[in-house]
């Protein structure tokens, strides 16, 4: 039986399943073989029993495991969608100039130089601007933290 499963503990209470039946069923059983060829197909066949039923088991634990993943990705898309409408008013929020600043520069990807020059302002002013809109931004998602 190490052929087939390296777990003694199993082989043994397989074995000793085996005994337990022929002897608790001692007079309906009609031997055609040798005892040791029944005795071996008796074992093989409980183990592949147990291997069947745990292959379900299994399955079944990863039908569990896949659903309850499945619900986390949902609650964790509706959360995300939550938090995106959230940044959203927040940079709504924003005062105008550095709502202006923020997103030429997160949004459209603008480098700080063509900032400065399309709102005449310097470079400065404008990491400035983004320096502020972080910090309100960061009140604004997270309430509780300030």
């Amino acid at each position: 039986m190490l052929n087939y499963t390296s777990d003694k503990n199993l082989i043994h209470d397989i074995v000793q399943d085996s005994f337990m039946y022929l002897w608790t069923n001692k007079k309906k059983i009609k031997i055609n073989t040798s005892l040791n060829s029944y005795l071996y197909r008796m074992t093989y066949n409980k183990l592949m029993d147990h291997f069947r039923k745990k292959s379900k088991v299994d399955a079944d634990l990863m039908g569990y495991y896949k659903s309850i993943v499945d619900s986390i990705e949902e609650t964790d898309s509706s959360l995300k969608e939550e938090k995106l409408t959230l940044l959203d008013k927040c940079i709504e929020d924003l005062p105008k100039r550095c709502k202006n600043v923020f997103y030429s520069k997160k949004i459209k990807g603008l480098k700080s130089k063509e900032i400065a020059i399309d709102l005449n302002i310097s470079v400065k002013t404008v990491e400035a601007h983004i320096t502020k809109a972080y910090v309100l931004l960061r009140a604004c998602l997270n309430p509780k933290t300030t």
